[in-house]
């Protein structure tokens, strides 16, 4: 008995007990909200030297930097321009459908002009240079013989049609200057677009001037098959984004946040269940031929006869390749009659071309699209070294590219 009552005298009162957890945790949430408190303090200050360090982009700045390198361009079809193509679609076979079509066209346009006027249509452009050439899309220019620009001080200058490419969607053109001056955009580099970049597009969309649409990358290398509405051709590699763009933006400059043009935009797609997606021609595609476009006023590419395609598993799989990177030749084809580059070179199906090799510039070939753009850029004429894989052996072959 009193070993058990020196041992509870020796214990804290219950009361007692409750009281010191109380305190005890009083103080602990005091000391939790002055620590919160100084960490929100030190937070709030570093985003500030941040942001000093970092000032925000200025969508406003931006517009009054590279706006007056955008132009809204007007394209007219003359009477005899229009009688011109009107007579080529009649004599066209293909499509069947399109036939009695075209011939109404051809028979009642002579009635058509007085009544409604010429045809004219619109788009968008970019001042690339202080000499006054810029860049827009073939399918504005397409079909037209007379060209106007509207800058963005609102000078109305004639331009030139200097040359285009159908198969890329582009086309330059000179401005008449009569000695004025403009504000020339600088060109980027469109293989440092990267999915999830912001850009930005002007252009003058329903003959709106200069209209400003924000948006980001949605994807690379994208490949759309021409159709109703839709530019020919079948070379692009467009830059997708999700831009809200509409007709008339066709040409217009797609810039980075650095002012810099990384693309044309040259189309949109919209529908209940895809919303909108919008294209870009890259401005690589474009830069790489400007000299022989203002040389010559077209452009020339190379062909070698060969359907590629990139080494993938189920590739691997199907042609028993012992390679896992590099251009898969599927299939070799040319004309009616004609035996091309590639075939008369000894190039079969189930080779996996690793390089190719210009007497100036050897490529090393890791997929499709390499040896498709290389080719492409080849003048005809030029032999070149094919390096390929057939089974576990590597060959070598030299061709001559031909005209495509």
């Amino acid at each position: 008995m009193g070993t058990r009552a020196s041992l509870c005298h020796l214990l804290p009162a219950p009361g007692d007990l409750s009281r010191g957890i109380g305190t005890c945790g009083h103080r602990t949430s005091v000391r939790v909200v002055i620590f919160v408190g100084l960490l929100c303090a030190l937070l709030m200050t570093a985003g500030e030297a941040r942001a000093e360090d970092e000032p925000a982009w200025d969508a406003s700045a931006f517009y009054e930097q590279c706006a007056p390198s955008t132009v809204m361009i007007t394209a007219v079809e003359t009477f005899p321009k229009g009688v011109i193509n009107r007579t080529r679609e009649a004599i066209q076979p293909f499509p069947l459908y399109r036939i009695p079509f075209d011939l109404l066209e051809l028979v009642f346009y002579p009635l058509e002009v007085p009544a409604f006027g010429l045809r004219k249509w619109g788009g968008s452009g970019v001042i690339i240079d202080e000499e006054g050439h810029l860049l827009t899309n073939h399918h504005v220019i397409e079909g037209g013989d007379i060209f106007w620009a509207e800058l963005h001080d609102r000078r109305l200058l004639r331009a030139e049609l200097i040359g285009s490419d159908s198969a890329e969607d582009y086309a330059l053109l000179k401005l008449d200057l009569n000695g004025g001056e403009v504000t020339p955009a600088k060109l980027g580099d469109s293989s440092e677009v990267e999915v999830g970049d912001a850009v930005v597009a002007i252009g003058s969309p329903l003959r709106l001037r200069q209209s400003l649409a924000i948006g980001v990358v949605a994807g690379l290398e994208r490949r759309i098959q021409a159709g109703s509405g839709r530019p020919r051709g079948g070379f692009q590699d467009y830059i997708q984004t999700d831009l809200t763009i509409g007709f008339g933006s066709s040409g217009g400059a797609l810039f980075n946040q650095d002012g810099e043009v990384v693309g044309l935009t040259t189309m949109m797609v919209a529908g209940g269940r895809t919303g909108v997606v919008t294209f870009s021609v890259p401005v690589n595609v474009v830069k790489e031929r400007l000299p022989e476009l203002k040389e010559h006023g077209q452009v020339t590419r190379g062909y070698i006869g060969a359907h590629v395609k990139d080494v993938t598993p189920r590739l691997i799989e199907e042609l028993d390749l012992k390679v896992t990177s590099g251009a898969c030749i599927y299939n070799v084809r040319g004309a009616l009659f004609a035996s091309p580059p590639a075939r008369r070179a000894g190039l079969q199906r189930g080779d996996v071309v690793i390089a190719y090799n210009l007497p100036d510039r050897p490529l090393v070939v890791d997929r499709a699209r390499t040896l498709a753009r290389a080719v492409l850029n080849t003048r005809p004429g030029t032999e070149a070294e094919v390096v390929f894989m057939r089974g576990d052996e590597r060959r070598t072959v030299t061709l001559k590219v031909e005209e495509r």
